[in-house]
């Protein structure tokens, strides 16, 4: 069965859970899922105490609990995010503006779109990725940008484990060269339209291609958790993994990726 990351939280340092069954947690040597909820933090706040009056030296002392990140949908992430003239037609000035990011009350998310900062500290890396990605979309004429790589990803809902978000990727097509302005990668590919769909008024690339793209892109841990969280979507319905179904996708996938080459895929043995 797999296992998708429901919540992360910070103990001391971060604990990264990525979207794996045990097993394959186990064989590639990243770290297990971790679920924690309310109890489970309260909990862990009683060990703590408890470890801090014994004499085990576990470092109690610098274990701390901080508040529960979360994830954003599409909806959530468009309410959030802030056109310049949203934010004037507030009655804020631009030296006001410039004064409110200045001293950290609201984030640029890149020129012209804002965010609370309060909205912004509790997103994950996924959700201010997505946040970057829904802006860029916004500004593109008519909106008909066509998103990629870990852009597609996160419009895909997938998970992003230890991976850069610095550049907001998207389909150049058919030209010379790829190029990187204003934050925004755009890279020559060639993508079938059939490669190509829509989500929730967003072009990307579809979800099997998001994943032949990232797996010979990204580290084998965050291939494998990218490549769950998609196996889930496709074939786990209400706990229970449809096996017929994740084998089909699995062997589509590899067919795929056969027929690629992409470095670091390979086909599943039967």
């Amino acid at each position: 069965m797999v296992a998708e990351t429901h919540a992360r939280s910070r103990v001391g340092a971060w604990v990264s859970a990525i979207s794996m069954g045990p097993g394959a947690a186990r064989r590639s040597g990243a770290p297990l899922p971790v679920v924690l909820h309310g109890g489970d933090v309260k909990r862990l706040v009683r060990t703590s105490r408890k470890f801090e009056s014994s004499r085990c030296g576990w470092r109690a002392r610098r274990v701390r609990i901080e508040f529960m990140r979360k994830s954003v949908t599409i909806e959530e992430a468009r309410r959030l995010l802030l056109a310049r003239s949203d934010v004037l037609a507030r009655g804020v000035s631009e030296r006001e503006l410039r004064a409110m990011v200045d001293n950290g009350s609201i984030v640029r998310v890149r020129r012209g779109w804002y965010v609370d900062s309060a909205e912004w500290e509790q997103l994950w890396t996924e959700g201010r990725h997505l946040m970057k990605v829904l802006a860029v979309h916004r500004e593109s004429a008519g909106g008909g940008a066509a998103f990629c790589f870990a852009s597609a990803a996160v419009i895909h809902g997938l998970p992003l484990y230890r991976t850069s978000t610095t550049y907001v990727h998207a389909v150049l097509g058919p030209t010379s060269r790829s190029r990187v302005k204003w934050g925004v990668a755009r890279h020559h590919l060639t993508v079938r339209e059939s490669d190509l769909v829509e989500v929730e008024g967003i072009r990307c690339t579809s979800l099997e291609r998001t994943v032949l793209d990232l797996a010979s892109r990204l580290t084998p841990e965050a291939a494998i958790a990218v490549a769950d969280a998609a196996l889930r979507r496709i074939a786990v319905r209400r706990h229970e993994q449809d096996h017929i179904a994740a084998a089909e996708w699995r062997d589509e996938l590899g067919r795929r990726a056969q027929a690629l080459s992409n470095r670091g895929i390979v086909r599943p043995e039967r």
